[in-house]
């Protein structure tokens, strides 16, 4: 595997030598993690004689890849589908790629006792908006339910790490450079196994984003980490199992600086969440 300069070097390098040149280099490193993701199941009523458990044997899927947008035609929309493992009773996938100035890298794993998630990009194409995401999600989203059962709670948590890295550009006046990282878990509850019996989602989310400001020298080094703990509780107390998918995703975004319609940033993440419908629908056909 070739050397790579250390991340936050080679952005004070871009960024030194945008400042030399009196302009802005595009340049986004971005990293988001999710770390010790864990389930834990408690015994609301221990007197009632029943022993609560979580069944996720073969209920998990894992997904990694990456896409982006030509900020001068968005709607053209180039993505990897990466890795995608629904088979596995311990599920994990990974993407990795790189080209002369770029560098995308995502994984996602279910371990025996705990999972994680890891979304990274490194890239200084001009005029390119960029996400690279992990999920671990419910397998064939909308059938492979998780029982939560009667007098038990269910808690789904985990440690988000964010490092956002940019360059500051505003040269087209309009809208400037930024980076972003976005950790999220959620847990959607219904009263069946189906998605006609909707209840009620819970979430946790972790967002960091970065942008450049007119204020900023042209080629400046921004910067920001940050870290937090995220977690979801549902306490069954209904009388009878309650069913649930969960999802839990990592994400590194980079925006260009550009003169676009105010949509264009809008189109990239709804793209990104029209991969996710996609597949799973795929799945749940």
């Amino acid at each position: 595997m070739p050397l790579r300069m250390p991340a936050s070097l080679r952005l004070v390098t871009l960024a030194a030598a945008a400042a030399l040149s009196m302009g802005a280099a595009q340049a986004h490193v971005v990293s988001a993690e999710l770390s010790n993701l864990r389930f834990e199941v408690v015994d609301l009523d221990p007197g009632d004689g029943r022993v609560p458990s979580l069944d996720l044997n073969h209920r998990l899927s894992a997904h990694a890849w990456s896409m982006h947008t030509r900020v001068d035609d968005p709607l053209q929309v180039g993505t990897s589908t990466g890795d995608i493992d629904e088979t596995s009773a311990l599920p994990s996938a990974a993407d990795e790629h790189g080209a002369p100035g770029v560098w995308h890298r995502s994984r996602a794993e279910m371990g025996a006792t705990a999972g994680s998630l890891l979304a990274e990009l490194d890239d200084t194409r001009p005029g390119m908006n960029l996400s690279v995401s992990a999920e671990l999600a419910s397998r064939n989203y909308g059938q492979s339910f998780i029982a939560i059962q009667a007098g038990s709670s269910l808690t789904i948590s985990a440690e988000s790490l964010l490092g956002v890295n940019t360059v500051a550009d505003c040269s087209t006046g309009v809208f400037c450079a930024a980076a972003q990282g976005t950790t999220a878990l959620s847990l959607a509850l219904f009263r069946a196994p189906s998605l006609n019996e909707a209840l009620q989602t819970v979430s946790d989310l972790h967002n960091l984003r970065v942008e450049s400001t007119p204020a900023d020298a042209p080629g400046s080094l921004l910067q920001q980490q940050s870290s937090d703990s995220l977690s979801v509780t549902f306490e069954n107390r209904s009388g009878a199992t309650v069913y649930a998918l969960v999802d839990f995703q990592a994400s590194a975004y980079g925006f260009a600086a550009a003169v676009p319609e105010p949509s264009t940033y809008a189109l990239m993440l709804a793209g990104l969440g029209g991969v996710l419908l996609a597949r799973r629908r795929r799945a749940a056909a």
